[in-house]
């Protein structure tokens, strides 16, 4: 009976507040402590509130009490119960179970209980369930210590946890940020390195494909070619506007910057507008080589012939390049007749020396030596140029590449029309058709050419001429397989270095490509090297053998920097 008392729970309803669960042997300590008094309520799970005094399971405890009470006046005895009872409490405190789980509720249940006029019962089971709180003892030390204990773990507990999800999101955030940068490390360095290589196309290609922020981050390291990004409605000159105003441009993006404008100015046909920009550009990077170009070509248009002239041919001392000198050949021909005669023996020899060891802009430098060559009297020179005239390919230039940002249709062809007047005035009804095949082709006029043929094919006596225009006209329109049957008449000029030339260019195209080692071998004979190693790059890239073209290219062509086919050439080996 009595292990059994000890394990119940009881309730105590003391001021107002609901106190427990306790065994018995706690409430008695409680008693004796004067923490709780005989006029307080008691309960079990079985039994309705009593007060304590009432309750037969305390009557053991009741009488001891009120024994106590009686002999109150006697000090001795006080003392000495006193000291039982401080005895029997640290005794029963070693021994009371823990009670750390107790919930904690507001103890405002009797008072509500009062005002409501509500019985025991109804006290039980509403306000009990709506908000009673038990509480354990507030003067407790050991119950306050344990539940600051758990507190503090609750709290360490619940630092950890947080701490944990944090740096599990900073983790992850840190490595999609990393990713991102990474990749766009790896974009970026993919662009530059198709920028620095001049493959243009490869640019805008990738550029494309770049999240809009992304193509702001790396808009200044390719605004050089802004007409290129503009064609392909990459680029807008707000774009240029918007990127003027950013503290981190380099002085040389600024110069860009300024030839942009200038650029855009000329497209329009407002001069003063490009004249200033190009005066900024100038003040911004006065040494740069381009900016030295576009005020020469400026100066052409402006019709300041000699110190357009003068300009080109510094440019050209600097550094050897073929459109220099066709700069040099349109500013010639606006210049008084004194000055024309004081540098056309310059000039003259310049070019000579420039086409017997380079090809960029050969056709066209060629046409300027046969103009000069005739207003000098210089027939053998005439004859010697036109020759060479005959056997280079049209539109050779456009296979060198040029800055983007230089004066719209620079160099063209069409501007030398004063030395093709020249030029026909020299040569026989037969040799004019000639030269009007290659003029029509050269100026990517393929139906006029094709027409011309017709109509004055009677004129042409040489059935290999005859079947040299036919390969002409057939080539200008990639028309590879007709070009390769044609070659097995045997009709055409086998000494011809034009027509081994084409005959090797298509016999490549064609899939798979067929032998051109005799090709290779004419221009071998014949001191050819640049047809030589050009075709020899054309094949091993047809071919996919690119382990093989880069090793090529570090050993040839090597001065042929601005060659469209070796630029091709780097950007599929490196």
């Amino acid at each position: 009976m009595i292990e059994k008392n000890l394990e119940k729970k009881w309730l105590v309803k003391s001021e107002n507040r609901i106190l427990g669960p306790y065994h018995i042997e706690q409430i008695e300590d409680l008693l004796k402590k004067k923490q709780i008094s005989l006029i307080d309520e008691v309960r079990d799970m079985e039994t309705r509130w009593l007060y304590i005094r009432e309750n037969p399971r305390f009557k053991s405890i009741v009488e001891e009490i009120r024994k106590d009470l009686d002999a109150k006046s006697e000090s001795t005895k006080t003392f000495q119960s006193f000291s039982k009872t401080e005895e029997s409490y640290h005794k029963t405190n070693a021994s009371l179970p823990q009670f750390t789980e107790v919930d904690v509720q507001e103890a405002s249940l009797v008072s509500e209980t009062k005002e409501r006029g509500l019985s025991n019962d109804q006290s039980e089971n509403s306000l009990l369930k709506e908000k009673a709180k038990v509480y354990g003892l507030p003067q407790d030390q050991y119950f306050q210590k344990r539940v600051a204990s758990s507190n503090r773990k609750k709290l360490v507990y619940a630092l950890m946890f947080i701490g944990f999800i944090a740096s599990i999101v900073f983790t992850v955030s840190y490595y999609q940020k990393r990713a991102i940068q990474k990749q766009e490390e790896e974009w970026a360095a993919q662009v530059r390195k198709y920028h620095f290589l001049g493959l243009d196309q490869k640019v805008v290609e990738l550029y494309a494909q770049l999240p809009d922020s992304f193509q702001k981050k790396i808009l200044p390291d390719i605004i050089s070619i802004y007409p290129v990004l503009e064609a392909n409605h990459l680029v807008q000159l707000k774009d240029i506007e918007s990127l003027s105003r950013q503290n981190t441009l380099t002085l040389q993006q600024k110069m860009y910057v300024q030839l942009i404008y200038f650029w855009s100015a000329l497209q329009s046909q407002n001069l003063m507008a490009a004249n200033e920009a190009l005066i900024k550009a100038r003040a911004v990077d006065p040494s740069s080589t381009l900016v030295v170009e576009n005020q020469a070509l400026l100066e052409l248009r402006q019709s300041k012939f000699l110190s357009s002239f003068e300009t080109f041919m510094k440019l050209y001392k600097d550094e050897p390049m073929g459109r220099y000198l066709v700069g040099a050949l349109q500013s010639y021909v606006g210049l008084p007749t004194e000055k024309k005669a004081a540098l056309s023996a310059a000039l003259t020899a310049q070019i000579e020396k420039h086409i017997s060891v380079y090809y960029d802009y050969k056709k066209e430098l060629l046409l300027g030596q046969m103009g000069l060559a005739r207003w000098n009297k210089n027939d053998l020179l005439f004859k010697v140029s036109w020759n060479q005239f005959l056997n280079t390919p049209v539109q050779f230039s456009a296979l060198y590449k040029k800055p983007s940002l230089l004066v719209p249709l620079a160099y063209q062809w069409t501007f030398l029309e004063e030395y093709k007047i020249v030029v026909r005035s020299a040569l026989s009804p037969e040799d004019v058709v000639l030269f009007e095949i290659h003029n029509y082709l050269e100026s990517s006029q393929v139906s006029a050419a094709q027409q011309y043929a017709a109509n004055n094919m009677g004129k042409i006596k040489d059935k290999s001429l005859k079947q040299q225009i036919t390969l002409l006209t057939l080539n200008s329109q990639s028309r590879h397989n007709e070009i390769i049957a044609l070659e097995k008449t045997n009709q055409l000029d086998p000494q011809s270095e034009l027509n081994h030339l084409l005959f090797a260019l298509n016999k490549i195209q064609a899939d798979p490509p067929l032998d051109i080692s005799p090709h290779l071998q004419f221009f071998k004979d014949h001191q050819l090297i640049f047809y030589n190693e050009w075709m020899q790059l054309a094949y091993l890239l047809k071919t996919k053998q690119h382990s093989l073209a880069k090793s090529f290219i570090r050993d040839h062509l090597i001065s042929v920097t601005d060659f469209t086919p070796v630029i091709e050439a780097k950007g599929l080996t490196e």
